[in-house]
C-alpha cells in the first residue's frame, strides 16, 4: 500500500511542476524521498496536498503530504526533479 501513497504523492507533484511553468518544462525525478506515518484506511476520502519550495531554470523541490479529512497526516514526502523542455507538438 505503500507504493500506492507514494504514487498519489509523486501524482500531485508533477503536473504542479508543469502547470506552475506553463506546461513549458516537465520533471523527471532524481529524488523522492518518503515518510510513512501511519496506513490510510481503505474507504474514507484523503486529500493529497503538494507544493513547490524552489523552482530553479533546471531543477525543482517539491514536497507533498496525505492527509484525512479531519488534518491527521498519514505520509509525506520530499521531492527533486531535473526540469526538462516539454516536447514540441
Amino acid at each position: 500500500m505503500g507504493g500506492i501513497v507514494a504514487a498519489f504523492m509523486d501524482g500531485s507533484m508533477g503536473p504542479l511542476v508543469a502547470a506552475a511553468t506553463g506546461g513549458t518544462k516537465f520533471p523527471v525525478s532524481t529524488v523522492l524521498h518518503t515518510q510513512f506515518f501511519k496506513g490510510v484506511p481503505i474507504g474514507p476520502n484523503c486529500i493529497v496536498e503538494a507544493r513547490i519550495d524552489r523552482m530553479g531554470r533546471n531543477i525543482v523541490f517539491t514536497r507533498a503530504v496525505v492527509l484525512s479529512a479531519q488534518g491527521e497526516v498519514y505520509a509525506k514526502a520530499v521531492h527533486t526533479a531535473m526540469l526538462l523542455d516539454a516536447p514540441k507538438a
